[in-house]
């Protein structure tokens, strides 16, 4: 049942005879207005009537019989003596002892009393057999016993966990209210269609979310419910508006019925990059290098092809050193491993154009220190 129907039920029986005309002026602002629930129950209060109307309870026998009962009551004590009764104009007797018709307004009143409690009693079992009957025929009620995605009448989507069901009203009156309404037991993740003159909101016992158009993820177990954003913007909102949370894209909110709970997303931090590599070499110059450095572990391919320029940390030992050049997509390098952790370098080609070479082999002879 939706808050706007709670309120409705709320006004119809605090007054005696409603005036269906003053109930819409009354809560024409309300947020939720559904003009086509106030007609339903117009219909309902106006068919209860006329129960009652073709049906009337003839209180005066009612009341004959009672008193016929007491009578018989009366006489079968032999130890009370009763004064004869004496019919009046008005039907109601008094006794011989001089008592005033005093019980006839009595019994006046207790009648229009029960006329009064039999009026109510049968409107309300009159509404209560109509609205089973009437939501009963205008609902639909989704259970999944796998995994499943659950198209809504209005094009929305929802992957509903297994063991979740959703419920909400048939394709023929999904859209006639203000808003659309899906009631969830479980998990589910919603994909919505947007429409922003009919708001989107999804219930559970506690809480609901109201959604023009998005992706978020809404779960409802006994007592306590959350939802998470995905895209879009939700409110996440007590089911009694007493407390709400605008949802971005990452944030997430629970409610358990006491503690209300937000969470705000936090990006993770974006590593810093490495440094660029410290040398920039021709490919000649890296095998002249190398084989200085390493004239036992690296040997050089007979006929090994090599050119262009290539940027790489010549600290680096030899293995890091040749695993870089392998994965840098501006380098084409093979090599092979041999045994005793040493290597046979068989070609070597750079394409780095956009930067001059900041070292050489005749540096390394002078003594020039890797640092650039």
């Amino acid at each position: 049942m939706s808050s706007f129907e709670s309120r409705l039920l709320d006004y119809l029986v605090s007054v005696s005879d409603p005036d269906f005309s003053a109930i819409r002026a009354t809560l024409a602002s309300d947020r939720d207005y559904d003009a086509q629930l106030i007609l339903f129950y117009e219909k309902i209060w106006s068919t209860a009537s006329t129960l009652y109307g073709n049906q009337p309870v003839d209180l005066e026998a009612a009341w004959s019989s009672i008193e016929r009962q007491i009578e018989s009551s009366a006489t079968a004590d032999s130890s009370q003596v009763r004064p004869p009764a004496v019919p009046l104009q008005n039907g109601v007797q008094s006794s011989a002892n001089g008592v005033d018709n005093g019980v006839g307004k009595g019994r006046s009143a207790l009648l229009r009393r029960l006329q009064q409690v039999v009026t109510v009693a049968a409107m309300l079992g009159a509404i209560a057999v109509l609205t089973m009957l009437f939501f009963e025929n205008r609902t639909i009620s989704k259970a999944a016993s796998i995994d499943t995605v659950y198209i809504l009448p209005d094009g929305s989507k929802v992957d509903l966990k297994a063991g979740s069901s959703v419920r909400h009203l048939r394709n023929e009156f999904f859209l006639m209210g203000e808003h659309r309404e899906v009631y969830i037991e479980g998990d589910g993740t919603f994909d919505v269609v947007s429409m922003p003159e009919k708001p989107f909101y999804v219930l559970s016992d506690l809480t609901r979310v109201e959604v023009l158009g998005t992706i978020f993820k809404f779960s409802a177990e006994a007592h306590l419910s959350s939802a998470e954003n995905i895209e879009g913007l939700v409110d996440f909102q007590v089911i009694d508006d007493t407390l709400h949370a605008e949802l971005s894209p990452g944030d997430s909110a629970s409610y358990d019925g006491s503690e209300f709970l937000v969470h705000k997303f936090e990006p993770p931090v974006t590593p810093i990059p490495p440094p660029p590599p410290a040398h920039t070499i021709g490919t000649a110059d890296l095998v002249d290098v190398l084989g200085h450095q390493y004239p036992i572990r690296l040997e050089m391919a007979p006929y090994m092809h090599f050119e262009g320029t290539v940027q790489c940390d010549l600290a680096e030992p030899l293995d890091t050193l040749l695993q870089v050049l392998e994965q840098d997509s501006t380098v084409q390098i093979q090599y092979l491993p041999l045994s005793q952790g040493r290597y046979l370098l068989q070609s070597l080609q750079g394409s780095v154009q956009d930067k001059a070479p900041n070292y050489s082999y005749e540096d390394l002879l002078e003594g020039k220190p890797f640092d650039p």
